[in-house]
This record gives C-alpha cells, structure tokens and sequence, in this order.
C-alpha cells in the first residue's frame, strides 16, 4: 500500500513538473518569436525607409512594393529564424532555475525516469520550490523597448516618406504611364507586322514586294524604339515611323486595307 502512494505521488510530481517546464517552454518560445519578429520586422522597416527615401530624389513608381517586401521579408526572416532558435525542455528548466531555483529543475529533469531515493527527493525537493516560488512566470516576455522604438519609427517614417510629394513621384508616375502607352502601341504594331507578314505576295509586283518588305523594317524600328521609350519626346519619336493612315474602324484584324500602304490598286 505504501509503495503504492509513493507512486503515485511520484507520478504527479513528475506531471507537475513537466507541466512547468512546458509552460516555460511555450514562454520562452514566444518571448523569441516577439523578439526575432520584431528584430526583423525593424530591419526591413529602415530598408523600407531608405528606399521611400531615396525615391523623394530620384524616380522609382515601384517604391511602394519593395518597400513593403522589404517589410515582409523581415517578417518572414524572424519567423525562420524563431523556428531555427525554438526552446528545447532543458533549456526551458533552465530557464526556471535562473530565477532562484540552483539547478534543481534542470537536475530533477534530467533524472525524470529515475525512481531511486535520491532521485526523488530532489524531484519533491522541484517540485516544492515551483510550488512556493512563482516569480518565474511573471517575467516579463515583451521585446525590448530600444527594440520597440526602432520597429514603430522605421515603420512610421517609411509611411510618411510614401506620401512626401515630391517631383520625383511626379516624374516616375509619367514615366510609368508613358510606358504603358508605350506597350499598348508594341502591341498594335505586333499585330500589323503578323498580318503584313502572311500577307500573299504571289500576285504583287517587285516594286509592291519591296514596298511590304520597307513597312515591315519600319515597324520593327518603331516596335524597338517604343521599348525603351520613356519620355513623351521619345515616345512621340518611336511612333513616327508607325503608319498614321491606318483604318482604326478595323482595329487591326485580319482584313486591312494594305493598299493603302503598299499602293496597290485595286
């Protein structure tokens, strides 16, 4: 019968004590989840920051999207990086001992599948010092405030910076405009040069054959000078090689009026 409570009280003192253990594990964990979280959430903030920055002075229109990878890539760094740094159990009891304990909860740990006396007296001897002793759990698990401030004004600088007006902002909007147009028109020229090209040469004379032949050059030299067109000078410079007589009734299908260009009568 004796042998028999001794058991079973060594069995709760074995549930107790690993009960605490894992509720320090699970605070230490946090405790570097916030930590490395914030670290990293910090670093991508000022790269965020240096980046809205510098686009007060020079044109960047995709600021806004690095800048807030830059902000997630830290995120994700201090996530990666807490599950590389996870607490183990014996880091945990040791953790506990820090706060008065003398080893004896990593000890009691260690020797957890022990039964011998002396093993379970250091294990009651735990067991009594958790009991009576809580301050371990009141620590604190918030990160830093040095940590704090450096998350809140990289963050906060950042924003501001991304609705500083200035020309810069102002030119990279027209130049991101001007590139679409830009694209639009790639398009449209794609499109007559695919046309042009399958157009049946059979019943046309050399003169017409040569004339398909210049309108096609042109409108590869129009299509590369579109391509790096970033201004409306250069933009209106890449165009003037594109036919401006075309029937834009027709939008560019399969049935233009190529006489038009190649001078064939019909």
């Amino acid at each position: 019968m004796e042998e028999n409570m001794q058991g079973e009280s060594s069995m709760d003192e074995k549930a107790f004590l690993l009960q605490e253990i894992r509720y320090s594990k699970r605070k230490q964990n946090v405790k570097k989840f916030l930590r490395y979280e914030s670290t990293g959430i910090a670093a991508g903030g000022t790269i965020a920051m240096v980046l809205e920055g510098c686009a007060v002075f020079v044109p960047f229109y995709t600021v806004h999207v690095w800048a807030v990878l830059a902000v997630l890539c830290g995120a994700a760094a201090g996530g990666i990086y807490t599950v590389m740094k996870r607490c183990t159990m014996v880091q945990a009891a040791q953790q506990i001992d820090r706060f008065g304990f003398q080893e004896r909860i990593v000890t009691a740990y260690g020797r957890i599948g022990k039964e011998g006396s002396i093993d379970r007296m250091q294990r009651s001897d735990a067991v009594h010092m958790l009991q009576e002793n809580h301050t371990w759990k009141k620590a604190r698990v918030c990160p830093d405030r040095r940590k704090l401030v450096a998350l809140f004004l990289s963050l906060g600088l950042a924003l501001v910076l991304s609705f500083v007006p200035s020309p810069a902002h102002k030119l990279a909007q027209q130049r991101h405009a001007i590139r679409q147009e830009a694209r639009e028109k790639e398009k449209e020229i794609q499109k007559v040069m695919d046309a042009l090209k399958q157009t049946d040469t059979s019943s046309m004379t050399e003169e017409q054959k040569k004339a398909l032949q210049e309108l096609i050059q042109s409108l590869a030299l129009s299509q590369k000078e579109m391509q790096q067109a970033d201004t409306k000078q250069s933009l209106a410079s890449a165009g003037r090689n594109f036919p401006t007589s075309m029937d834009r009734r027709h939008r560019f299908p399969g049935r233009m009026p190529w006489h038009r260009y190649l001078k064939i009568s019909r």
